[in-house]
């Protein structure tokens, strides 16, 4: 909790929490970034891949590796360019059409074993962006955000009466061109994704 001076030297309370909670695994505190900071069911953080190793099932057939198989998909996609919410919808219809019937869940927080546990939209999306599974995606939503303030600059930068430039609206629009490009240089630079 801190303490901030108010207008009137007033004492305001204001409750913080971390941006990123390491310990969210402990207090399994809901409200989060990250998956282990969300009470949602996520496949990704609740099985592994087998790695090179075949498991058999009681039938004698290779079970298959469902979390290497997700995985590869959510990295393709991107490689491809796809939007996350392109990625997510790929995701979520995998798992349910494939993988769910399964599945059986321990939930830490409610101790009940849950089978066929939904692997919801929300949870997925989470997971691709803040897992670090595809870094290169959190920055195209940053792309994309940059994309939608200059879209939004442009339509509200002239004066359709006189014809004339909304000057507050260029230096707004100049301002985010230069973080813009910033951005782009920052990320060209550390060699990530063109």
């Amino acid at each position: 909790m801190e303490y901030d001076a108010g207008v009137d030297d007033t004492e305001v309370v204001i409750e913080t929490e971390p941006m990123y909670n390491v310990s969210a695994w402990r207090t399994h505190a809901k409200g989060g970034k990250q998956c282990s900071q969300s009470r949602d069911f996520c496949y990704l953080c609740t099985h592994r891949s087998f790695g090179n190793e075949r498991v058999i099932d009681e039938n004698d057939e290779e079970v298959p590796d469902y979390h290497e198989m997700i995985t590869n998909v959510i990295r393709t996609l991107s490689a491809e360019g796809s939007e996350v919410s392109t990625i997510v919808r790929t995701v979520f219809d995998m798992y349910n059409e494939n993988v769910r019937k399964e599945i059986n869940w321990y939930n830490p927080v409610t101790k009940l074993n849950i089978k066929e546990p939904t692997w919801n939209m929300a949870s997925i999306e989470r997971h691709i962006l803040y897992s670090g599974i595809c870094p290169e995606l959190h920055d195209r939503v940053v792309d994309h955000i940059f994309h939608g303030i200059i879209d939004s600059h442009n339509k509200h930068m002239m004066n359709r009466m006189n014809g004339r430039v909304i000057e507050s609206e260029r230096k707004a629009f100049m301002d985010t061109m230069k973080n813009f490009t910033n951005w782009r240089k920052f990320r060209s630079g550390c060699g990530k994704f063109k």
